[in-house]
Order: structure tokens, then C-alpha cells, then sequence
């Protein structure tokens, strides 16, 4: 059976090859996929024990961009358009990602509690990576001629 081209990719699995792609230093280049994706596992434990404001650390403030990023990206080759991300975050962990192509706004979201940013399983992860992508294609339906200006 062929594989439909119009199909999403998983979403765990273009994070995944995004978590490679910005290794530029090959610094992860033996990590398995599990060891790449664990840090977006966050367990309710975890959540709880974290300050709700407190200084973003470098490596969070990435691993944030990184999954809106992805949605970005699996927009862009769904409809070969141009899509990207404008993220902005406080040290207080309070700020607003924004992702768009040509005029047309996508998808945008206030942060809050950044600090706890995270997923209770992969399965949770996809969902929520493809609930973004979903809503990017539904935006761009509408209005098509607008991200394409």
C-alpha cells in the first residue's frame, strides 16, 4: 500500500530529527530518540517541585522553541509555504509564541509557568504537537491567500 504524501509525520519523530539538526557540534550524536525526547517528559511530580517564577534556564528556553518550531516546520512542508516562529519569554517565565507565514497568523499562545514546560507521556507530547499543526492547516485553509502575500 502506498503511503499517502499528504499524510502528517508524527510529530515526536520531526522533533526528534529538529533535536538533531540543531546539534551542530555533534555533542548528542550517539543519543537513542528516548534520551533526546526525555527532557520534554516532565512527570506531575516534577511540574509541581518546579517554581512557577524563576529564571528560564538556556537549555529550556530551546527545548520551548524547538517543539514550535517543529510545528513550523511540518506546516512548511505540508503546504511548501514558509512558516516561523516568534517566541518571546520574561525571566519570570511569562511570555508568547507566535507562528505565522506571509500575513496570516497560525497559531499563537500566551505562556505561563514556562518553567514547568513539558509533557506527561510522548503520546501526550504528539497530541499536543499535532493539536498545533492541526490548527496551523485549519488557519491556512481559511485563509489561504493571506500567508501566501
Amino acid at each position: 500500500m502506498a503511503e499517502n504524501p499528504n499524510a502528517l509525520p508524527s510529530f515526536v519523530t520531526a522533533l526528534i530529527a529538529q533535536i538533531r539538526a540543531e546539534d551542530s557540534y555533534t555533542g548528542r550524536q550517539g543519543f537513542t530518540d528516548d534520551v533526546l525526547i526525555k527532557p520534554y517528559l516532565v512527570t506531575l511530580d516534577q511540574r509541581l517541585r518546579q517554581q512557577v517564577i524563576g529564571d528560564m534556564t538556556a537549555a529550556l528556553t530551546a527545548r520551548i522553541r524547538l517543539f514550535y518550531q517543529t510545528a513550523a516546520i511540518i506546516f512548511e512542508r505540508h503546504n511548501g509555504l514558509l512558516a516561523s516562529v516568534m517566541y518571546e519569554m520574561s525571566q519570570e517565565s511569562f511570555g508568547r509564541v507566535l507562528l505565522y507565514s506571509g500575513s496570516l497568523v497560525l497559531y499563537t499562545k500566551t505562556l505561563r509557568d514556562a518553567n514547568r514546560f513539558g509533557f506527561s507521556s510522548i503520546a501526550n507530547l504528539e497530541d499536543e504537537g499535532q493539536k498545533i499543526v492541526t490548527q496551523t492547516l485549519t488557519a491556512f485553509k481559511k485563509y489561504p491567500e493571506v500567508a501566501r502575500n
